[in-house]
């Protein structure tokens, strides 16, 4: 299904406009119920972060990973203080990641957008659905 809807973006409003998020770690990253409300078989955290950043980067897709950020990781004495729940950001840590992402966007975007002629973003063009071939990456 997230392949699918990277199509769909990518189809809608042109891979240069996309900036895929790779989700935070979380405690109990491991377990294949997460914090047990699961049923057993579920995959890791880590395959689907794995699985994402494959489908990002076959795709050619800007993208954020704050995956070894040990402000960003509940597993790391300072990163637990700046969760909720082991999962939850509190609200430092949302100011924590409210402030990486905006310098990471800033980072990918903004000399772009300052040297594009006119700079008014018509220059982002649409990109295709048949962009890029995702067989053999899914996360289903």
């Amino acid at each position: 299904a997230y392949d699918a809807l990277i199509e769909y973006l990518m189809a809608t409003y042109g891979k240069e406009k996309l900036i895929i998020v790779y989700p935070l770690r979380r405690r109990n990253e491991t377990a294949t119920n997460g914090d047990g409300s699961k049923a057993e078989g579920s995959r890791p955290l880590a395959e689907y972060h794995d699985a994402e950043k494959a489908i990002a980067e076959k795709c050619g897709l800007k993208s954020v990973d704050f995956w070894n950020d040990g402000d960003l990781n509940p597993n790391t004495p300072g990163g637990n203080e700046n969760f909720a729940d082991g999962l939850h950001p509190n609200d430092i840590g949302h100011r924590l990641l409210g402030e990486k992402l905006a310098e990471a966007i800033n980072r990918m975007y903004l000399n772009e957008i300052q040297t594009m002629p006119g700079n008014n973003n018509t220059n982002l063009a649409k990109t295709p659905p048949s962009f890029c071939k995702l067989g053999g990456v899914r996360l289903s």
